[in-house]
């Protein structure tokens, strides 16, 4: 317990105070209740930033050292269970072959993947960061095309849907048998089947862990080395293979208040200039806020607009004031070619056609946009309101950042440093939001600014510092940033204050706290049992228990020794 005392939190002390057993068994199950509340959200999150293509490497990362010890080495060990008994199955198939069998070179070449030293090598490459994400892709599409029931898992029809695409890899010839063909997808079924039902619990369907072991497995039968190079160009080419017809049926959708204007409209192309759009986002953005202000705001042509307009008809409304009114050719072409801008931002990320854009990818969800199998998914409107927000939010951060670049010197003026985009872009207004903000600044705001409305709705301590830790493993290192610009440390010299040793761009926050806040939205729709412990006086007293320094303002930091001192 701490020195400041708690809350009544344990079952002694509730009986003390006077809580009958119904009342305490209650508030034990609203307890739990409220772990699978977080467990999903945080579940979501993840998910959320794995099928973003640069969130998904910090994710992996950090969702991995979410685990508990306990769990990671669980994991391990049912690896490489499987992977021996793999091996002792190629093996035996192998002993029992005739010495002409066993001198074909694929025969061979088989005997050589399973020998200690290949074992232990694939075993490497199953935890390797660029097979992973491959591997994640292949299941975010599995469960996007096939789960009909969207549980997360596949059952034997689902399955056998997928299996059904996969033969276009396995045998394209069409070589086997309508009866092979069964009896591969239900034997295969079983078995993966069986390992989930071991990994999760699930049973007659195939889950996440599993599913990905048996793709990592056909990577391994289909490879003739355990060069990682080679497992990652046939999970890569493979996943175009099996997914391809579907990706490309996958095309994005746009919101209802945009089919008048692209109806018909035949001009434009070739997408609008990347810069350009990006500044039509945040104007559109600065517009919104402006809505969502007690008075409103007005556009160009004088019309007033409020918190009634969807972020999709601030969009039409500023196109039509800007290029010449509602129904000109001169909207329509710049309408369109904005929104060929979105979806150049918002292909596949296997495709080569297009180029990912936070700013874009971001603002296609939170107007609307969609695609019909969920790959993008819209955000309702107050995912704008709270992105325009915390954009809000950032300007003291990315000020005080921009001060204290100008302290370094390039040459006899003050150093101004800029993110990619910036260079681009021609409004100076505008270029103000898409820079640079210290790291320690970063975690500061997620400590305190955004606590009420995200953290404590995603409390628990490995989550958290999973989060944080994704948080940092996107700052871009000082000496980065300046290379990026052209320039070096050589000729600028270290960072003028310690702050300015990891930076991070409003993009990626922003991309962060949005699936923070989606990862919330989705599961606020259901309260949960109710907290019968949790009276008002109580909640206060907890309140003025956290607030350790008495300053009003409770911190992550104070929330988190306060939970560590509750015993439930």
């Amino acid at each position: 317990m701490g020195a400041g005392g708690s809350v009544p939190s344990t079952v002694e002390i509730a009986r003390l105070e006077g809580f009958t057993e119904e009342q305490i068994q209650a508030y034990l199950d609203a307890q739990n209740a409220d772990s699978k509340v977080f467990k999903g959200r945080e579940a979501q999150f993840w998910r959320l930033c794995k099928e973003h293509p640069i969130l998904c490497v910090q994710a992996a990362e950090a969702e991995d050292d979410s685990m508990s010890p306990e769990e990671k080495a669980a994991r391990a060990e049912r690896r490489r269970q499987k992977m021996k008994a793999q091996a002792e199955k190629s093996m035996k198939f192998l002993a029992g072959c005739s010495e002409k069998e066993k001198e074909q070179a694929i025969n061979q070449g088989d005997m050589e993947m399973y020998t200690a030293e290949a074992v232990t090598r694939r075993e490497e490459l199953r935890d390797d960061r660029a097979v992973n994400r491959l591997l994640d892709l292949w299941w975010a599409a599995a469960v996007r095309y096939f789960d009909a029931d969207k549980n997360e898992s596949l059952d034997v029809d689902e399955y056998s849907k997928f299996y059904a695409n996969l033969f276009n890899l396995v045998d394209p010839d069409g070589d086997m048998s309508a009866a092979e063909r069964s009896a591969a997808v239900f034997a295969d079924f079983e078995a993966d089947s069986a390992g989930s039902r071991v990994e999760t619990g699930v049973e007659m369907a195939v889950a996440e862990v599993a599913f990905k072991n048996s793709v990592f497995e056909l990577a391994d039968t289909w490879t003739s080395s355990t060069d990682k190079r080679e497992y990652v160009d046939f999970l890569q080419r493979g996943h175009d293979v099996v997914y391809g017809s579907w990706l490309n049926d996958d095309v994005l959708q746009y919101p209802e208040e945009w089919g008048s204007v692209l109806k018909g409209t035949k001009a434009a192309l070739t997408p609008m200039n990347h810069a350009r759009a990006v500044e039509v986002v945040l104007q559109i953005y600065l517009n919104r806020m402006d809505a969502d202000s007690s008075a409103g705001g007005t556009s160009t042509k004088g019309r007033h607009y409020g918190s009634e307009k969807s972020t999709a008809e601030l969009t039409r409304m500023y196109f039509e004031d800007t290029y010449g009114g509602a129904g000109s050719k001169k909207m329509a072409k710049n309408f369109k070619a904005f929104v060929l801008a979105l979806n150049e931002a918002n292909q596949p990320e296997t495709s080569k056609l297009g180029r990912h854009d936070d700013w874009l990818w971001l603002f296609s969800r939170l107007v609307g946009c969609f695609t019909p199998s969920g790959r993008l998914t819209a955000i309702p409107n107050e995912g704008s309101v709270f992105v325009c927000q915390c954009l809000h939010e950032f300007q003291p951060m990315l000020a005080d950042c921009r001060a204290k670049i100008a302290l370094a010197s390039k040459g006899s003026a003050p150093l101004v440093l800029y993110s990619p985009v910036q260079k681009s872009m021609k409004s100076p207004n505008l270029k103000q939001f898409v820079g640079f903000m210290s790291l320690s600044s970063v975690l500061d705001w997620f400590a305190t600014t955004r606590r009420n409305k995200l953290l404590r709705e995603l409390r628990s301590d490995p989550f958290m510092r999973a989060v944080e830790k994704m948080v940092k493993g996107l700052a871009k290192p000082w000496e980065e940033v300046l290379h990026a610009d052209g320039l070096s440390v050589g000729n600028v010299g270290p960072p003028p204050v310690p702050e300015l040793a990891k930076l991070v761009t409003a993009a990626d926050l922003l991309c962060v706290v949005t699936n923070l806040f989606v990862a919330v939205d989705l599961t606020d729709n259901d309260p949960g049992p109710p907290q019968v412990l949790d009276d008002p006086e109580a909640a206060a007293k907890r309140e003025a228990e956290m607030d350790n320094d008495g300053d009003g303002v409770i911190t992550l930091d104070e929330v988190k020794a306060h939970d560590r001192d509750v015993e439930i």
